[in-house]
């Protein structure tokens, strides 16, 4: 398909711009379009995004490249977290140790809960992540044992699949942990009017668009991460994996680790999600460290941020601080022969 012509018309740069705006352009004699495209309907979505590759390639891929470095921001931010702590240990334990307006003891129950919840499931993820290091090294060297008879696919590749589908149900079981905090911490702040449309709202998706609204509204921050936009793609992956027979298949390629999430018959799928060329090639394969690289840090950020709000309007006893102090854990960087970057660790030996 030649994505410069719409009903076989070809389109100036202005045109261009005018769709990536979600505007409708003028063609002659036949009217006006937006959406259609050589006579085949596309969503809005899509036809932005095929727009927006063919507009990369003529302002000399400036803003693909522009992209990438925004991606690789949001990992560098993960990064510095990382530096100063245990990625929701210390935060969590400040949550619990804390003292909240308005919340009963069966809330503070309700929220330890979850928060336990929230550091298990990522300490897990950190060991589904290691194994999928190992499995996937001792493939590149030909050196994986299998354990079972197979005439069918590769035994590493499928288990590596299985590995990745479980990162896509713990990451999102802890996005929702997090909603359920918020659920209990953030009503008890609204005004008489912010309660009574909160009271109103049935789905839990619009309920959630709200708690984080009201956080971004009250830290003056305009964060693109305070919002549910940015995790839809782990949403609907996991969703089809977990309620729709969906496999995440893994290929047999020793250079990158690629996979995607493909469902009994991928024509079935109703939601289309446009994905991020940063961590998708060409072919639709998306590179498994580029993709958790970028979900994980997002996911760090996001929760940095959310119960950084929570803390900001809690206090917290001299006996709590205390505590903590002796509680807090930090992060120790090792290269991948296991060698340490504390120096501190390597004069204590």
């Amino acid at each position: 398909m030649n994505v410069n012509r719409i009903m076989g018309e070809a389109l100036t740069e202005a045109q261009i711009e005018s769709l990536l705006a979600g505007k409708k352009i003028l063609l002659k004699g036949n009217g006006y379009a937006d959406i259609l495209s050589n006579n085949t309907i596309y969503t809005r979505k899509k036809l932005t995004a095929i727009f927006s590759r063919q507009y990369c390639l003529k302002k000399g891929v400036y803003m693909e490249k522009e992209h990438v470095s925004d991606n690789m921001n949001v990992i560098k931010k993960a990064y510095d977290i990382l530096k100063k702590g245990y990625a929701f240990h210390n935060s969590t334990l400040r949550i619990q140790m804390s003292n909240f307006e308005r919340l009963s003891e069966e809330d503070y129950k309700r929220i330890d809960y979850k928060l336990k919840a929230i550091r298990q499931d990522y300490a897990k993820i950190l060991v589904i992540m290691n194994s999928i290091d190992r499995t996937y090294l001792a493939y590149q060297k030909n050196e994986y044992i299998p354990t079972y008879f197979s005439s069918m696919n590769n035994q590493a590749t499928d288990e590596l699949g299985c590995f990745i589908e479980y990162l896509f149900a713990k990451y999102r079981v802890i996005l929702e942990y997090i909603q359920q905090i918020l659920e209990i911490c953030i009503p008890p702040r609204f005004d008489k009017v912010q309660a009574s449309k909160y009271s109103q709202l049935k789905k839990s998706y619009k309920k959630y668009n709200v708690l984080l609204k009201y956080i971004a509204e009250n830290i003056g921050d305009d964060n693109n991460l305070l919002n549910m936009e940015w995790f839809q793609s782990v949403r609907v992956e996991r969703d089809f994996i977990i309620h729709d027979g969906a496999t995440c298949l893994v290929f047999g390629d020793k250079e990158n680790l690629l996979f995607k999430v493909m469902t009994t018959d991928s024509l079935d799928k109703d939601e289309d999600i446009e994905q991020d060329t940063f961590y998708v090639n060409d072919k639709g394969l998306v590179y498994y460290a580029r993709y958790w690289g970028l979900q994980i840090s997002k996911l760090i950020i996001f929760s940095e941020i959310v119960f950084g709000f929570l803390m900001n309007d809690s206090r917290m006893s001299d006996e709590a601080k205390w505590s903590l102090e002796q509680l807090q854990v930090k992060n120790v960087f090792v290269d991948e022969k296991g060698i340490s970057d504390d120096i501190s660790i390597h004069k204590s030996r």
